[in-house]
This record gives structure tokens, sequence and C-alpha cells, in this order.
């Protein structure tokens, strides 16, 4: 008799007739013919084994489709609330003194301190549908001027040099586009600036890993 063996293929789910090989010890369970009765699988062992083999793998796809739902549904950007925190980035809102209008913002401080010891501060708000961004440095730039020359880098991007504007504080500065730059931020982690002033530069490095999930009150409200 020759000594064909049934086999139930761990990638199958059907009994299958192959000639006994390493292979069949390695990769499936195998019935050998023509050995002790207490060491072969019959045909209707096979079956069963196909039988619990499906159910196990129905078990599976039932168990991988929960967790794959769920994981979906955790990986949907929850709404932000009125106020809170994610990670460096505060969001919040408050109302304009004058007209009682909604103005959403989000701010964060500098990696690094000024010479006077101070974080710089970068503000991101929206009001009445205009988006404003600033960043105040806590010391003068410039009495008279009204504009000065700044020199940007979002992530890896190549540096830009352009003339923004000084805020009536004359300690902040503000770009002419703040969409447009802040849409140059967005996905960066890193922002560095270098504001020129008439003695030492300013320079301040902000951390954007996050800005893009605390801006999102900003931008729905602001359209952008």
């Amino acid at each position: 008799m020759k000594n064909f063996i049934v086999v139930l293929s761990l990638t199958s789910t059907a009994c299958v007739t192959y000639r006994p090989s390493q292979d069949c010890k390695m990769q499936m369970y195998a019935m050998p013919i023509g050995i002790p009765e207490e060491d072969a699988w019959t045909i209707e062992s096979c079956q069963e084994k196909v039988k619990e083999k499906k159910e196990r793998i129905a078990r599976a796809s039932v168990v991988q489709w929960h967790t794959v739902s769920t994981n979906n549904v955790q990986d949907q950007e929850k709404p932000l609330g009125k106020e809170g925190k994610i990670e460096n980035w505060s969001y919040g809102e408050s109302k304009d003194k004058f007209d009682d209008s909604t103005i959403y913002h989000v701010s964060t401080l500098s990696k690094n301190t000024n010479p006077s010891g101070r974080h710089s501060f970068m503000w991101i708000s929206c009001n009445k549908n205009k988006t404003h961004m600033s960043i105040d440095l806590h010391l003068i730039v410039d009495f008279s001027a009204q504009k000065t020359n700044v020199k940007t880098r979002a992530g890896s991007k190549a540096p830009e040099l352009r003339k923004w504007n000084i805020g009536s504080d004359k300690t902040s500065v503000y770009p002419s586009n703040s969409v447009a730059e802040l849409q140059k931020i967005l996905g960066e982690h890193t922002y560095v600036v270098s504001v020129e002033r008439l003695t030492t530069d300013l320079f301040a490095e902000f951390d954007t890993s996050f800005l893009e999930k605390a801006i999102g009150n900003v931008r729905t409200n602001c359209n952008w």
C-alpha cells in the first residue's frame, strides 16, 4: 500500500491527500496511513479539525472586526471643547469687549528663552472670520519702525526672510498674511523665528507638533 497521508493544511480548511514529507510535519496536521492506530487520525478526526478551524477563523474574524471598528472610532478626531490643552498648546474662547463676538484662540510658549530670561509667546486667534498670528518677544523690537525683517523656518523647509509688522506694543511682530504663514507650519514639528532689531536679534523656537490638532476651532470658525 502506498504511504499516502491525509492532512489538514494550516492555510486551508479542507482535508487533502499528500505524500509524507518534512514540510507536512512542519506546516500541516497529518494523518499517516499504515502506522499504529494510536498515532493516526481518521478521516472523521480530520473533518472535526476542519470544523474547529472554521469556527476559530470565524471567531477571529469577529474579534478582528470589533478591534478595527473600535480603533476607528477612537482614531476619529474628537471635537475640541471651549478650552483645553493639547501637549504644549492651549486653546480657548473669549468675548470681544466691544461687540461680544467670540474670539477663538490658541497659544504656546517658545522652547528657548530670550536675553531677559522669558519665553516668547505665539498667539493665534480667529475673530469675525479673520485669523491673526503674532509672536510676542517681551523685548522692544523698535520704538519708531512699523516693520522689521523676520527670518523664519518651518520644519526642514527652506528659510524665508520677509518684512513683518511690529505690534503697537513694540514687543510683538506679526506677518501680513497669517493664514498663509500658518499653513506653512501645519504638519511641521518646529518653527523658528529670528527678529531683526537695532541691538541683538531675537530668536525663538516653537514646538509645532500638535498645532494642527489644537488649532481646530480657529480654522473651523475662520473657514480655512
